[in-house]
């Protein structure tokens, strides 16, 4: 990952600019945009954020004879001509998150975007 001279970020700091996110940021600068709530308002406010182990018990290991139709169909219906990014992180968060099967239906003018591209 290539390491950034300057890094703003808009209202106040993110939890993504602490570590190990912050090695790479370079020099951080808080922009305001007129948002009710302050950096420091911000900054008390309590969050999790969780690691590998607590959320792996929510996804046992998967039996040697299972199938795709054990683990959930998804419907998504997204993208459209020249905005189709967002469909597409969409279905890769879908498949990484172990969905059995993902239909993905979107229009014509958007299909190419499921043919470039890495495949992970």
């Amino acid at each position: 990952m290539p390491d950034a001279t300057y890094t703003i970020t808009f209202q106040c700091g993110k939890t993504d600019l602490s570590e190990p996110g912050r090695k790479h940021a370079g020099e951080v600068h808080i922009a305001p945009i007129s948002l009710p709530i302050s950096a420091d308002d911000a900054l008390k406010a309590s969050y999790l954020l969780p690691e590998r182990e607590d959320v792996a018990a929510l996804f046992p290991d998967r039996p040697s004879n299972s199938h795709k139709g054990n683990y959930g169909k998804l419907l998504l219906i997204a993208g459209s001509r020249g905005m189709s990014g967002a469909a597409r992180l969409a279905a890769a968060a879908a498949l990484r998150s172990g969905v059995g099967l993902l239909l993905w239906w979107q229009s014509r003018e958007s299909a190419s975007v499921r043919s470039r591209g890495n495949r992970n």
